[in-house]
Formats: structure tokens, C-alpha cells, sequence
């Protein structure tokens, strides 16, 4: 038996909108620490999908909660932080998101 065209799109959307659930997740970011970018109460909406990229805002779980921070060094890197600037091996990084240094040294 066919399905009617509005029956396939309507069971397309809800494998669709069962398999995004799966990788999508709704936080709510809980400090200061990213502002001005996002601030106590904002909300995000984070996916599974890609690869970890430099400047991107990711979610991992840290003790009892879940932080959302900026991904600043990659795998095999060495970060450092000396006169309010981010260093990547050595190399002073730019932050276009940055408003001022970075600080505590």
C-alpha cells in the first residue's frame, strides 16, 4: 500500500526529527564567562555532528554540570596564556570574539 505524498513527508519528518534528537540538545548557559558572545540565561543548541574546530562553542560535562566554553587549542597543542594573550605553540592567536585581554594570566 502507497502512502499518500503529505503520509511519506509526515513519516519522513518524524525519522528525521527522531534521529535529530538523538544528537541535538538544548543548554542553558549558567555564567558570565563567555560574555559578551552569551550570558547567564541564554540558551544553545548543541549538536554531535563535525569535527572540533578552533573558535567553536562546545558542551562537555565537568563534575556535576555541563559547561559551554570556546574551544581554543586542538589536539597536540600546547596553550598558554602570558600578557593577556593566547598563545598556540608559542604563536600569538587572534580572538575575534575577545573583547580585551584575556585574563588571569
Amino acid at each position: 500500500m502507497r502512502l499518500p505524498r503529505f503520509g511519506a513527508i509526515l513519516a519522513a519528518a518524524f525519522v528525521i526529527g527522531g534521529l535529530a534528537k538523538q544528537r541535538v540538545a538544548r543548554f542553558e548557559v549558567a555564567e558570565a564567562s563567555m560574555a559578551p558572545a552569551l550570558g547567564p540565561g541564554d540558551w544553545i543548541l548543541a549538536t554531535r555532528f563535525g569535527r572540533a574546530r578552533r573558535g567553536a562553542v562546545v558542551v562537555y560535562p565537568f563534575e556535576d554540570i555541563d559547561l559551554v566554553k570556546r574551544l581554543i587549542g586542538l589536539p597536540g597543542e600546547t596553550v598558554t596564556i602570558a600578557g593577556g594573550q593566547v598563545h598556540i605553540n608559542g604563536s600569538t592567536i587572534a580572538e575575534p570574539w575577545a573583547e580585551g585581554p584575556t585574563l588571569p594570566d
